[in-house]
């Protein structure tokens, strides 16, 4: 037992009703219902009133950064950690596939379930706490904590741009919204609009449409064909999970296996089977023929860039990753959407000028939607040094620095890294059902943050 752990479990009933508090609310980006101090909707500012509501009680100073942000600081000192959380979540998708409400917590098997509770609600609150515990022991501080939450996380980010255009840098600080150990290197992330124009000589395909919204590897995939040459169709179909004959249409259902954008070895594409039924397939219209060849001869069944040139390896961030996400044809017009993620060593110019010469080949054009500049610490930094200490002091191993594909709120510090909440081997599904998190989990992170802000913050 640590001489944190008697106070982790006078709080731990605590924590879960605020997490659940949290969680109730549906903190989905709404732009219809935004108004002065409500930029991201109504419901995400409810998120901040609650958090805010939660914090004052436990005695932390509050500011509300005009709905953009907020943060709640306790401790003293003229330097501050910063903690950086997010209120809101992506949306709920595939609501048949959640074994329980989405939004109102439900405690199973040792673990709780919600949107949210692993995204970051959960490693939020345990946060906070570990710094409320801290104040209640009556450390020596040396520096305050301050723990910094955003609404925008899950979209533009414009939540942490608006936060420091008004207020300092922390001196270093971490984001509870990764894994354990320490996530010093984040990919850099570009995320592409692909798009293709037909010519009208003779189209085949009424309509393409996958299900999927972006981030996610394409799980659901709609072909409609006009009915002519059925018995042609029907002998390419060999993937095909439904096929169903109208009067005037053939209709192609394409099923594969969902997952993250930037883990997309981990799912199945059904971009991918379709394709690989129907690229020698004699399409008469140009559009259509153009994007197929690029599938197939840049993305096809290749999970990391290789087809399109752009593979790279670093020893300590791993390798590139590429991923198709949507697609979609109607009236002469094709989109994708792609995601690539990429270590330290290939320069976002080069990136994007590859990019340009295979529109040029492949006859299409293209817009850059999302891009995040790469993070990476050093290993033997202050800041990585500290938090190894505080891991290895209560998990009593060594704390190994990782790279992951997914994005926090570190990248927008000048000294941070995610910092857990999820251990290894767990699979808290976040942004997919059934989101989870295991209660012992959540308390011993509590315990490594509290850790952690004893050795970042106090004497």
């Amino acid at each position: 037992m640590s001489k944190y752990t008697k106070k982790i479990q006078e709080y731990k009933q605590e924590m879960l009703n605020n997490i659940a508090y949290l969680v109730e609310v549906p903190s989905i980006r709404d732009l219809y219902t935004k108004g002065v101090g409500s930029p991201f909707g109504e419901n995400i500012k409810r998120a901040f009133d609650r958090f805010l509501e939660i914090a004052n009680k436990l005695g932390f100073a509050c500011e509300n950064d005009e709905g953009y942000a907020a943060h709640a600081e306790i401790g003293k000192g003229e330097e501050y950690v910063g903690v950086l959380a997010h209120l809101d979540v992506v949306d709920v998708q595939n609501i048949e596939e959640w074994e329980t409400e989405p939004f109102s917590m439900i405690i199973k098997n040792n673990k709780i379930f919600g949107r949210g509770v692993n995204d970051d609600k959960g490693p939020l609150i345990s946060a906070l706490y570990a710094a409320k515990i801290l104040n209640d022991m009556n450390v020596e501080w040396k520096r305050k904590v301050r723990i910094i939450v955003g609404g925008a996380e899950e979209t533009t980010w414009e939540c942490m741009e608006h936060y420091f255009k008004t207020h300092s840098q922390p001196t270093l600080g971490f984001s509870p919204d990764g894994n354990f150990p320490i996530v010093n290197g984040e990919k850099g992330i570009l995320g592409m609009k692909v798009s293709f124009k037909g010519e009208y000589m003779e189209e085949e395909i009424c309509n393409i449409e996958s299900r999927n919204k972006v981030n996610y590897v394409c799980d659901d995939l709609k072909v409609v064909f006009k009915r002519k040459n059925v018995d042609n169709i029907l002998s390419y179909s060999k993937n095909a999970t439904e096929i169903s004959l109208g009067d005037n249409e053939v209709t192609l259902i394409y099923k594969g296996k969902v997952s993250l954008s930037r883990n997309p070895q981990r799912g199945k594409n059904a971009m991918f089977l379709f394709v690989g039924d129907f690229y020698d397939f004699d399409f008469k219209e140009k559009g259509i023929v153009n994007m197929m060849n690029f599938i197939k001869d840049c993305l096809l069944d290749d999970f990391y860039g290789e087809k399109m040139g752009l593979y790279r390896e670093d020893k300590e961030m791993g390798k590139s990753s590429i991923c198709p996400m949507t697609i979609k044809w109607k009236n002469g017009k094709g989109e994708m959407s792609l995601d690539y993620r990429y270590p330290k060593n290939i320069e976002p110019s080069k990136i994007k000028n590859r990019i340009y010469e295979l529109a040029k080949e492949y006859k299409f054009d293209v817009e850059i939607e999302r891009e995040k500049k790469l993070l990476y610490v050093p290993s033997d930094s202050e800041l990585i040094m500290a938090l190894k200490e505080a891991y290895k002091k209560v998990m009593n191993e060594e704390a190994d620095t990782i790279t992951k594909g997914g994005a926090s709120y570190a990248r927008v510090l000048k000294n941070g890294v995610a910092f857990g909440a999820t251990f290894d081997g767990e699979e808290p599904n976040p942004h997919m059902p059934n989101e989870n998190m295991s209660i012992d989990s959540l308390m011993k992170a509590t315990e490594i943050y509290c850790e952690a802000l004893y050795r970042l913050a106090c004497k």
